[in-house]
C-alpha cells in the first residue's frame, strides 16, 4: 500500500495496479488529482475501517470475498478466515488473499484475527511475499511470528 498518500490509512483495501507495464509488484499510480489508482481492489472485511474505497480512484474491479478470480492478467484466490478466535462469532469474517502475478505469489492476510490452522496453511500454500497486518488489534506479534513461521515466505512486509 505504499502508493497511498501519507494521510490515507494503510488499512483501506488491498490495491493492485496491473498496468500494461509488467513488474513484480504493485506500482505507484495516481490520477491527475493525486488520488492513488488501482485496477483491482481486494476487500478483506466489510468493516468501514478496512474498506475505504473512497481513497482510490473509482475505475477498479473489486474482489470482496472467498473464491477464485482472474482479471487484468492476475489470478486472485480469496480464503475465508475470521476476525477473531471464535470462528467469526465475535467480529465477523476476514478474507486472506493470494495474488499471483509475474510468477510470484503475494499473500495479504487482511485483518486476520487468529492463528492459522492446518487447513488454512494448506489452502494458502507457497508464498513468496507475505503482507502481515502490523499494529493490528487482532493479531499480536507472537501470532504474526507464528503465521510467518507456518507459511515460510521469502519476504515479509
Amino acid at each position: 500500500m505504499t502508493g497511498l498518500p501519507p494521510s490515507t490509512s494503510a488499512r483501506t483495501a488491498g490495491a493492485i495496479d496491473c498496468t500494461r507495464r509488467r513488474n513484480t509488484g504493485p506500482k505507484r499510480a495516481t490520477t491527475a488529482g493525486g488520488v492513488p489508482g488501482a485496477d483491482v481492489v481486494t476487500i478483506s472485511s466489510q468493516s468501514p475501517a478496512h474498506a475505504n474505497l473512497n481513497a482510490i480512484k473509482p475505475e477498479f474491479d473489486t474482489v470482496t470475498g472467498p473464491g477464485e478470480y482472474e482479471m487484468h492478467d492476475v489470478f486472485i484466490t480469496g480464503i475465508r478466515t475470521h476476525l477473531d478466535e471464535e470462528q467469526g462469532k465475535v467480529r465477523g469474517h476476514n478474507t486472506v488473499y493470494l495474488i499471483e502475478m509475474d510468477g510470484m505469489t503475494f499473500c495479504h492476510l487482511g485483518d486476520l484475527g487468529h492463528a492459522l490452522g492446518e487447513d488454512d496453511t494448506q489452502a494458502i500454500g507457497d508464498v513468496d511475499i507475505l503482507l502481515v497486518p502490523a499494529g493490528s488489534a487482532t493479531l499480536d506479534p507472537a501470532k504474526a511470528a507464528e503465521i510467518t513461521s507456518q507459511l515460510s515466505p521469502k519476504v515479509v512486509i
